[in-house]
């Protein structure tokens, strides 16, 4: 394997922890995890015979996960703590929710590798997109939905020189006070 810069032989796996830090449980991803796993894809890095399948930690967490509750049925853990490799809209709707493992809040570091459909938008150290004429200012959050099939929460955010102002007609819409407003006003994303 090819890890944090080195090659080397060893011994992949999964550990979960409780909140202290304790170890409650390691799976070793050998032949008999994949075995007993159909469902996970299993990719070779290279066409070299000797090399061995390597397992994404990304698509072994949610099986890990759930033969950790098949084992211990009654642990009913509330939050979910990962590292930045679990960042996709896939896995958060698989942590949480009913139709998921069932944790309510699921707190996982943003991916630096990953991107916005956006490209002329930046993120701040917050994760908040800022603004594509002055990335010193951090985009207006509007509030969050729900639009994805999956039911993963999405956040709104719009332009920071965006108000709401009364109309002719007794609504209220949003306009802005920018002088080069760019073709989005608003954007909405994912936590991926």
């Amino acid at each position: 394997m090819y890890i944090n810069g080195h090659f080397c032989y060893a011994h992949k796996f999964g550990m979960i922890t409780n909140g202290l830090g304790i170890v409650r449980d390691i799976a070793f991803y050998d032949a008999d995890y994949i075995a007993a796993h159909p469902e996970i894809e299993v990719s070779k890095k290279s066409d070299a015979p000797d090399e061995d399948k390597s397992l994404a930690d990304a698509k072994a967490l949610v099986p890990t996960l759930e033969d950790f509750f098949k084992k211990h049925p009654d642990f009913k853990p509330s939050v979910f703590l990962g590292d930045s490799a679990f960042d996709s809209i896939d896995i958060y709707g698989k942590l949480l929710g009913q139709g998921g493992i069932g944790f309510e809040k699921a707190f996982i570091p943003l991916n630096p590798r990953s991107s916005l459909s956006y490209p002329d938008c930046t993120l701040n150290d917050e994760g908040i997109p800022c603004c594509p004429n002055d990335t010193a200012l951090p985009m207006k959050p509007e509030g969050n939905t729900s639009h994805l099939r999956c039911g993963s929460p999405t956040f709104k955010f719009v332009c920071p020189k965006m108000s709401w102002q009364k109309c002719e007609d007794g609504k209220y819409r949003r306009r802005t006070s920018c002088e080069n407003p760019r073709a989005f006003d608003k954007l909405t994303l994912s936590p991926h």
